[in-house]
């Protein structure tokens, strides 16, 4: 909203995404242990209870796939392949930061065992998120 000759503020920020048919991969394609990681992203939003801000990473797979771990308020640590919703998320996040991981031989069966050290551990989302960070 902005008065006549005042400074201008934003109340509020909205999202939409148009569905693309064939733009997005199923959720439910199961992403297998081999698949190399190419690229992985960490990013903070405002958490919706609990903390104040949550971290995820998203790890992109030299087939296309997209992963996102991340640390739930109740100590879940979900992680989901390929989310219908993730340029939605992405976009309402800020990028704490970015690495190509292309040559670096990690695989998402090594994440996946990191993911499982971490929950046993019982990290913060940040902390949880900084491991799975390639």
């Amino acid at each position: 909203t902005q008065e006549h000759g005042g400074e201008e503020v934003v109340g509020m920020v909205f999202s939409t995404c148009a569905t693309q048919a064939g733009s997005h991969r199923q959720q439910d394609t199961s992403i297998k242990d081999h698949e190399r990681i190419v690229k992985a992203t960490e990013y903070v939003e405002h958490a919706t209870s609990g903390a104040r801000f949550q971290s995820y990473v998203v790890l992109e797979t030299e087939e296309g796939n997209s992963i996102v771990f991340e640390k739930g308020a109740v100590g879940m640590t979900p992680w989901a392949e390929n989310p219908s919703s993730l340029d939605d998320r992405n976009s309402l996040a800020k990028v704490v930061r970015c690495r190509e991981c292309r040559n670096s031989g990690v695989t998402v069966g090594m994440i996946k065992s990191t993911h499982v050290k971490e929950v046993i551990k019982g990290s913060s989302s940040t902390h949880y998120a900084q491991a799975v960070y390639c």
